[in-house]
């Protein structure tokens, strides 16, 4: 195959591209997404227990709970 030689756009979209998926895995870094309740549904409460583990328990629904 013969390639052509890279001129100053090919290497500033090179450039560009490695900055841009470098600064989303610096952001990724500092601001991680682990916030985010990644549950069933509103009903369902989630967290991480250990990195990796996630459980999920059903919240108590609030119309059958009486009370005194």
């Amino acid at each position: 195959m013969n390639w052509r030689p890279l001129t100053w756009k090919d290497v500033a979209g090179l450039l560009f591209v490695i900055l841009f998926v470098g600064g989303i895995f610096c952001l990724d870094a500092i601001y991680p997404l682990r916030q985010i309740n990644w549950s069933f549904g509103p009903e369902w409460n989630c967290g991480d227990v250990t990195p990796g583990s996630l459980v999920c328990a059903k919240k108590p629904d609030e119309r059958h709970h009486r009370s005194n």
